[in-house]
């Protein structure tokens, strides 16, 4: 694999309560990059879910506090594949 400058700077950036995107254009290597950023942190909990998914689109477009805190709780990060794909509710 090729070193990325990139992945250096976003794990430096990964802080508790915060959030850190990666945007850029398609098959360019995101989900490829996250799931490597995962293996770093493999004595962390980490919850990597699809954007895609309906029953996580469910849960994480919810405003309900209750629903996204029992989903979350027992992890230190939350990963997550295609989350332009999951709608901001009224």
């Amino acid at each position: 694999m090729i070193p990325r400058f990139i992945k250096n700077e976003i794990l430096k950036s990964l802080k508790p309560g915060k959030v850190t995107g990666l945007f850029g254009a398609r098959r360019t290597g995101k989900t490829f990059l996250m799931n490597d950023i995962k293996n770093d942190l493999k004595n962390k909990k980490i919850l990597m879910v699809q954007g895609e998914d309906l029953d996580v689109v469910e849960i994480l477009s919810s405003q309900r506090l209750h629903v996204l805190q029992g989903f979350v709780n027992k992890y230190e990060f939350l990963f997550i594949d295609e989350a332009h794909k999951i709608p901001k509710s009224d």
